[in-house]
């Protein structure tokens, strides 16, 4: 995800959230639901055909961090 989109998707939160805490826990609740089921599959996409490095580049972090993402998103294997 690109800054831009990083930032108007918080931005967007932001204002759900003034609109109802309740409805932004909704919505948070239901990206987390995506990264459970996306971030998975992604995981095990990106390591088929990545490096570390390169992944860790794509995450915008240091291989360490981003090993440690990729074990949160993708807990059935040992990374």
């Amino acid at each position: 995800m690109s800054l831009a989109s990083s930032l108007r998707l918080c931005r967007r939160l932001d204002e759900i959230e003034a609109s109802g805490t309740l409805n932004a826990l909704r919505i948070v609740g239901g990206l987390d639901s995506i990264v459970e089921t996306e971030g998975s599959y992604a995981a095990r996409m990106a390591l088929r055909s990545h490096t570390g490095q390169e992944i860790a580049a794509a995450l915008g972090g240091a291989e360490k961090a981003a090993a440690a993402r990729l074990r949160r998103y993708d807990t059935r294997r040992c990374f």
